[in-house]
């Protein structure tokens, strides 16, 4: 997860200029950055609080040939 330091004056700042700006470019330039750090905020408060991710589902027995047993082995009784 990246780090991301937001200085809470620059906002303070860009959210001035946008309001004080008279040109609409420069204001919706500023809102769009705005935007996009709340967006940031947002999404790291919801990771930091989200629940933790469940452990890992063990691996399965590996499926394919397995060597043979002896008869011996399983058949009660035998005399091979």
């Amino acid at each position: 997860m990246a780090v991301i330091y937001i200085d809470p004056q620059k906002c303070t700042e860009l959210i001035g200029l946008a309001m004080s700006s008279p040109d609409p470019k420069v204001r919706s330039v500023c809102m769009w950055a705005f935007d996009l750090v709340r967006t940031v905020v947002q999404a790291n408060i919801a990771e930091m609080n989200a629940p933790p991710a469940p452990p890992p589902r063990p691996t399965p027995a590996p499926v394919g040939p397995q060597k043979p047993r002896a008869i011996s082995s399983w058949w009660p009784g035998s005399i091979v």
